[in-house]
Order: structure tokens, then C-alpha cells, then sequence
């Protein structure tokens, strides 16, 4: 690595902010050359900072691999944002070059309405009131990627009925039921909820995933 590269990388980290304002203000192909020569994870400090409709311009003249890469290992947020910028053919083609995983998690963003607790949402482990404490500790173990404080708990219908606290999970005896073991006195937002409706809810703090 040059001595120029060294100081510029070493700016980016301590001005990130300053760094993207200054790259608004150049041509979308300047932009697109002087984010080939970052690491991928510089880039997408930049990028994320960046206006979401200079950067998607910027993002679209980068080479097909090094979207790719970009978009493998974006957040979700910054992904979901960004792709709404983009033409639909582009983005077709884009996805598809991607996980299928990843490709669907943006999908799914896609599909809710900008602005509103849908964009939010993530996967989370569901599962059946009537299963019990071993059942739901094996499921667990094969979707640990997906592991947060709560388990979302369901009827026989798909219907949402409260959720488990991992902390009572394993505490509890193994045969208990989930249904024992749930709290239902929870509120329930809707996908299409707008975002500042929800934010000062206590509860959102507290379940995040509802």
C-alpha cells in the first residue's frame, strides 16, 4: 500500500462524514473510479454516508463483481435504501448474482412500503405454542444466525401470539410448553405502520421484531 493510499484511508476513518461530503461534490464517474481503489469496507463507510441517490448513481458504474462483493456484505438498511434507487432491470440483474439468501432478505424490503415498520423487520426464530422447551432449544440450535432475545411464538394458523424470553427458555424444564412460558400482553405493529409512529413506543424498545 502507497503512502497516499495510507493517509487516505487513515482520513476516512477519522472523518468519515467530511470524506463523503467531498465525494458529493465530484462527477458520479470520479466517484465510481476512487471507490475501486478502497477496500470494500471503506467503500461502503463512504457510500452509506454519502446522498443515497448520488451514491446509487455512483454504485451503478461500478463493475459487476465489485457490486456484488458491495452488496454481499452491506447491511440490510443500506441495501434495502439504495436499491429503490436503482433501475429494475439493473437490480434484477443484480440480485441474481448475489445469495439467494441476501437476494431475498432485500426483496423482502423491497416489498414493504419506504418509511414504515416493514423496512425494519428481520428474520426471526417463530415458533409453535405447543411445542415445548427441548423442541424449541433444537430449533435454536440449527438457526443460531437468527438468535435474539425472544422467540416469536405462533398458533397451528401462523396467527402471532406473544413471545418467549430466551432467559425463561433455559431456565425452564425441558417438557414445559411454550404457551406456559409466553408473554402475551405485547402490542402488535403493522408492516405498514410509519416509522415515527413507532419510535417512542415503549414497547418498541423492549421487541423490536413485532
Amino acid at each position: 500500500m502507497s503512502p497516499d493510499q495510507l493517509v487516505l484511508e487513515d482520513f476516512i476513518n477519522k472523518h468519515p462524514f467530511a470524506a463523503a461530503r467531498a465525494l458529493e461534490r465530484l462527477k458520479d464517474d470520479e466517484v465510481a473510479a476512487f471507490i475501486q481503489e478502497l477496500p470494500v469496507e471503506k467503500s461502503l463507510t463512504l457510500l452509506d454516508l454519502m446522498n443515497t441517490d448520488k451514491a446509487a448513481k455512483c454504485f451503478v458504474l461500478l463493475p459487476a463483481q465489485l457490486n456484488k462483493t458491495l452488496l454481499e456484505n452491506c447491511s440490510l438498511s443500506f441495501a434495502e435504501s439504495l436499491c429503490r434507487q436503482i433501475d429494475k432491470a439493473f437490480l434484477e440483474n443484480l440480485l441474481s448474482l448475489i445469495s439467494t439468501k441476501k437476494a431475498n432478505a432485500i426483496k423482502l424490503k423491497l416489498e414493504q412500503i419506504p418509511n414504515t415498520v416493514g423496512v425494519l423487520m428481520i428474520s426471526a426464530i417463530v415458533v409453535n405454542k405447543e411445542m415445548t422447551v427441548h423442541d424449541a432449544v433444537e430449533i435454536i440450535k440449527s438457526n443460531k444466525e437468527n438468535l435474539e432475545t425472544y422467540l416469536y411464538v405462533v398458533d397451528l394458523q401462523g396467527t402471532f401470539q406473544g413471545v418467549v424470553k430466551l432467559k425463561e427458555l433455559l431456565m425452564a424444564e425441558r417438557d414445559v410448553t411454550l404457551e406456559e412460558l409466553m408473554i402475551t400482553d405485547i402490542p402488535r405493529f403493522f408492516p405498514e405502520t410509519p416509522i415515527k409512529n413507532v419510535l417512542d413506543h415503549p414497547a418498541w424498545y423492549e421487541y423490536r421484531y413485532i
